[in-house]
């Protein structure tokens, strides 16, 4: 029987495409993750947090045409306002200003609501997300 002679590589030159295999997977799979984790610091912490956040509501009426008036006492940026009231849900902020209107000089938030709120209705109000507050509505003064 003829001997059969095996061609292969030495080990020196397996371990070395071993290493350059390695390690080009790893800058591949580095360059991926730094990818992922580029903007991931804006988005997991949010802008402002319940603790420290000083915004507050200061005021909820009705006013004679039967919009709510809800006025602000801003601090913080002001991302989302949530507000309840007789089951009807609005939203405002971001792209979400549909169910509501904001008035940036005077920091009031009118809401048109659908079902006319009578006075001494609870709205409920949530800014940026936190704890909601309970606000007694009564008509406007002025």
């Amino acid at each position: 029987m003829q001997k059969m002679n095996k061609l292969g590589l030495s080990q020196v030159v397996q371990t070395s495409l071993l290493i350059l295999l390695s390690i080009s997977a790893l800058f591949v799979i580095w360059g991926y993750v730094k990818d992922l984790t580029t903007g991931l610091g804006n988005t997991l912490s949010p802008a402002v947090d319940c603790i420290t956040q000083q915004s507050k509501i200061e005021s909820a009426c009705i006013d004679k045409d039967g919009k709510v008036q809800v006025k602000l006492n801003v601090i913080e940026e002001l991302n989302i306002a949530e507000f309840r009231l007789n089951e009807e849900f609005f939203y405002c902020g971001g792209n979400l200003c549909a169910s509501c209107s904001i008035s940036d000089s005077a920091k009031t938030i009118y809401l048109e609501p659908e079902i006319q709120p009578l006075s001494q209705e609870n709205l409920i109000a949530s800014l940026n997300g936190c704890a909601p507050e309970s606000i007694l509505l009564n008509p406007c003064t002025s």
